[in-house]
């Protein structure tokens, strides 16, 4: 792991312990019965899970979003450095020939509106 990635799944963390929307945050998570882990994993009240995973580029994407195939995660959230990677992320992951249950259950975003759901919180 670089030390930027360290940083972003450090910031990650911090961001979504704020949200009153999860019960728990889990750094580096274990996922299924592999020895795959998820850069982050939020455990909602109703207590499913949902997986983070920091995205610096496209390579090694696939076996990425793959390693949650056969999960109980139900959301896999990419998170991009800036809006054109996660469109970039969006595309490779369509025509990357992911099955259609997986690929129904991913999700992108980037950190400006990771950042700008964090600031709406403190708003009122």
């Amino acid at each position: 792991m670089s030390v930027e990635h360290a940083f972003y799944v450090g910031a990650l963390c911090f961001l979504l312990k704020q949200s009153s929307h999860f019960r728990s945050v889990l750094p580096e998570a274990k996922i299924g019965s592999t020895s795959a882990t998820a850069d982050a994993i939020t455990v909602g009240h109703n207590g499913e899970r949902q997986a983070w995973e920091v995205t610096l580029s496209t390579t090694n994407l696939l076996s990425q979003a793959a390693k949650f195939r056969a999960t109980d995660i139900v959301k896999i959230t990419f998170v991009c450095r800036h809006y054109k990677l996660s469109d970039a992320v969006k595309a490779c992951c369509r025509e990357g020939g992911l099955d259609l249950d997986l690929l129904g259950r991913l999700d992108y975003t980037h950190w400006s509106a990771l950042l700008r759901q964090q600031r709406n919180l403190y708003r009122y």
